[in-house]
């Protein structure tokens, strides 16, 4: 029997809450794939997805997996209509996501791809010959567009070149030029540096997708973020985290997650699944607002996302 705990974290796992930067960033997927069908011979685009991490870059890519995607190959008819949506994101080639290894190379990057289109030898040959394999098997799945995850792999944090990592940015730029598939970047702002360094590359992006920390004194961003808050309270008791009603928009929660999570969403969501599990512990039928307070005390501050407890002292001035 699963304990308490890893249920909730379970039923965390199923959370997707949409907001105006993960729309815009599937149309940018959407129009890429458009491309594709209408051009299939031409240079592919390219786009970056960089940011720190937890600002939900590879949520966005995962959802947008789990529906549009998804709901084309049930509607084909390849996927049935009852199978699991994050199953079918796992094992459709249309769109695949490609996560890279550490300290990645040509040829590990090749491997990895070949890997997730379900190649058996996909860590067998040389560089050229799993190259040769993976744009036969691109073409032979007619994919149309590739996600790689991950691009901080390209070269070791604190590294001053970027060493094998430049023959790897030259591998993704040689797909696009030959018209392979159109390719979104995605990885942490670590990676910008080396990115910058490969202008060919860098010239051939033509879209840097919003996905970094919210800016809580703009206006629009402030209210992605209270709304993020507002739908989430809602989840918990959607997904049965909680038998009771619980509300993240009053006794001013969502500037307090501001703070505490320095306007990423996934820290938020982090400190919001910690307090949830401390609630349940204590056996109560809804979050309460001590449950985060404890949360960020335990899990955020030992962490380095915020150095003091606005839930207990206030929201300090110049914090937002």
């Amino acid at each position: 029997m699963p304990t308490p705990d890893a249920l909730v974290m379970a039923k965390f796992q199923d959370i997707r809450i949409w907001h105006p930067r993960m729309d815009a960033a599937h149309d940018v997927f959407k129009t890429f794939m458009d491309f594709k069908g209408l051009c299939p011979h031409a240079e592919q685009p390219v786009a970056t997805m960089f940011s720190k991490s937890h600002c939900g870059k590879s949520t966005t890519v995962e959802h947008f997996l789990e529906t549009t995607i998804a709901d084309e190959l049930i509607e084909k008819g390849i996927f049935p209509p009852t199978m699991d949506r994050k199953q079918i994101a796992r094992k459709q080639t249309v769109a695949p996501l490609v996560t890279l290894t550490e300290k990645s190379t040509p040829r590990t990057f090749y491997s990895d791809a070949l890997f997730r289109l379900g190649d058996p030898a996909a860590s067998r040959g040389t560089a050229q010959a799993l190259q040769q394999r993976l744009y036969h098997l691109l073409g032979h799945h007619r994919s149309k567009i590739l996600f790689i995850d991950e691009l901080q792999h390209l070269c070791p944090r604190g590294a001053r070149y970027l060493g094998d990592g430049s023959h790897v940015t030259d591998a993704i730029k040689t797909m696009s030029i030959r018209g392979l598939v159109p390719i979104i970047l995605v990885g942490t702002d670590d990676v910008l540096p080396w990115i910058s360094n490969s202008k060919q590359l860098q010239n051939r992006s033509i879209e840097d997708i919003e996905c970094g920390p919210l800016d809580i004194k703009r206006e629009d961003e402030r209210t992605l973020f209270y709304a993020f808050c507002g739908k989430l309270g809602i989840k918990l008791r959607e997904l049965g985290v909680f038998s009771g009603e619980t509300n993240l928009l009053c006794n001013d929660i969502p500037i307090k997650l501001a703070v505490s999570s320095g306007g990423i969403i996934g820290i938020c969501f982090k400190i919001v699944r910690k307090a949830s599990i401390l609630g349940l512990r204590k056996g109560q039928c809804s979050l309460h607002y001590d449950n985060l307070s404890e949360a960020v005390e335990r899990w955020a501050i030992p962490r380095g996302h915020v150095k003091y407890n606005p839930f207990t002292e206030g929201v300090r001035r110049g914090s937002i």
